[in-house]
């Protein structure tokens, strides 16, 4: 708030106004409950009240000072007589938790000083200090002490709720509340700000839950879009790892394959190999095979009898029979016969040699 708060404060009835100030006592907020869920009960002790008046008291005056002034015709509806007039004036934005007290007395002094006994007392709340939200701005702000201010309207001694409320009273009684504070406590009572229409505190409190209420909704709706997206991070870290994992399970399967590949080449080569020695002992088989038969086949005809006869003679002769003729080339092809069987491997029934080198 900028200033003193006049409007909704207008009050069309006697009861109307007890209840007011019922509500406002301290020791009545303490004894009952409350349908203000602003109100902390632990803090209201802190509360107090100008005149110091009880509840009795203060409806004892209200009473009073109404059979001192003319009421007029007493009506209902539309057009019922102000009983009271209600004002809230709250402390200064700058002014500090020690000095608040005592100014909230020196604001009581000038509202007697003003209306006399028409003001029955001011209660000053600490009780109802709370976060709300401006619904304009939507800013959090932190809510002021305040003093609820009872005075019977009354102008010449008639009860005139309407002259009461004129803007010259209105303000000449912020000023000279602006007055005080900037001169005994260095602070700023009208911070400037305009009010936006005539918005009773209740209209206020209303709008202030209503956009509570909306920016609880908007912040569950932030929180479970946090949630949701910290729950897609999750899954996208954990689909982050499942292709990490893949990818070296990947990795190793085309390292073994590329492995078992080799090793195929490798056994390929050996193969190829082994073959390559096997033909060669095939060939070779065949080889000494076929010096066997011609072996075999001289050894099966035997060297002819002139040279048994021949070899028989003690010394040699120092001639033979002449190289050319076929009983030479017989001899001869016995004597390598009888060579090669000599220095020939034996070979099993598969044709390997048992001392072959190409085991």
């Amino acid at each position: 708030m900028a200033a003193v708060q006049w409007s909704g404060g207008k009050i069309k009835s006697v009861g109307d106004a007890k209840a007011m100030m019922r509500h406002s006592d301290r020791a009545e907020r303490i004894k009952h409950e409350h349908s203000n869920a602003d109100i902390d009960t632990t803090r209201t002790p802190e509360n107090f009240s100008y005149f110091n008046l009880s509840y009795a008291q203060k409806c004892k005056k209200y009473d009073a000072r109404l059979s001192e002034i003319e009421c007029g015709a007493m009506s209902s509806g539309k057009n019922a007589r102000t009983m009271m007039q209600s004002l809230i004036i709250p402390a200064p934005e700058d002014i500090s938790k020690d000095e608040t007290k005592d100014w909230f007395m020196s604001v009581g002094r000038i509202l007697e000083d003003r209306y006399g006994s028409d003001m029955i007392d001011m209660d000053v709340h600490f009780d109802e200090i709370h976060d709300y939200i401006k619904p304009e701005t939507g800013e959090v702000v932190l809510s002021r002490a305040h003093g609820h201010v009872c005075l019977v309207p009354t102008v010449n001694g008639k009860l005139n709720g309407k002259k009461f409320s004129e803007r010259k009273n209105i303000v000449s009684l912020n000023e000279a509340i602006q007055k005080m504070s900037l001169e005994k406590y260095g602070v700023k009572f009208m911070t400037g700000e305009k009010r936006k229409g005539t918005k009773t505190v209740e209209q206020l409190k209303r709008e202030s839950e209503a956009a509570a209420s909306m920016m609880e909704t908007t912040v569950a709706k932030y929180r479970k879009t946090k949630r949701r997206t910290e729950e897609l991070e999750a899954r996208a870290d954990e689909i982050e790892g499942m292709e990490i994992r893949a990818k070296r399970k990947q990795k190793k399967a085309d390292e073994d394959a590329e492995s078992i590949a080799e090793r195929e080449r490798e056994v390929a080569r050996r193969e190829a190999a082994v073959s390559a020695r096997e033909r060669e002992a095939e060939q070779t088989r065949a080889t000494y095979q076929n010096l066997i038969n011609r072996a075999n086949e001289a050894l099966h005809n035997g060297p002819p009898d002139e040279y048994i006869e021949w070899s028989k003679k003690k010394p040699y002769p120092s001639s033979v029979p002449g190289k050319k003729s076929t009983i030479y080339e017989q001899w001869v092809a016995h004597e390598k016969a009888l060579k090669i069987v000599a220095s020939m491997p034996t070979f099993d029934h598969d044709g390997n040699g048992i001392d072959d080198q190409y085991d």
